[in-house]
């Protein structure tokens, strides 16, 4: 499925996340669904970043078209969630 994304990197690995399923062959990229992005956060197994990327998806949060909820302030709500997921000090681009 096309659509927004997002990337997280640490140092030399990278975390990805996508609406639709990723299968990635390399061993220093994990891929995740949102779903399972936020099962990972809320039972603790999710480490934090020290930088996260957004490119192209922020702004698709809230309308709907990704199986989202219409939610005006959904690009607003996906930032603070990308937030609470960086180190203190880390960086959001």
């Amino acid at each position: 499925m096309a659509g927004s994304h997002y990337t997280v990197c640490r140092c030399f690995e990278s975390d990805h996340i996508e609406y639709g399923r990723i299968v990635s062959q390399r061993p220093l990229i994990d891929t995740y669904t949102p779903d399972e992005f936020r099962s990972a956060y809320l039972n603790g197994s999710l480490s934090t970043f020290d930088v996260i990327l957004s490119y192209s998806s922020l702004e698709h949060s809230g309308l709907g078209r990704y199986g989202d909820a219409l939610n005006p302030w959904g690009d607003i709500l996906s930032l603070a969630r990308a937030w609470c997921t960086t180190k203190e000090g880390g960086q959001l681009l």
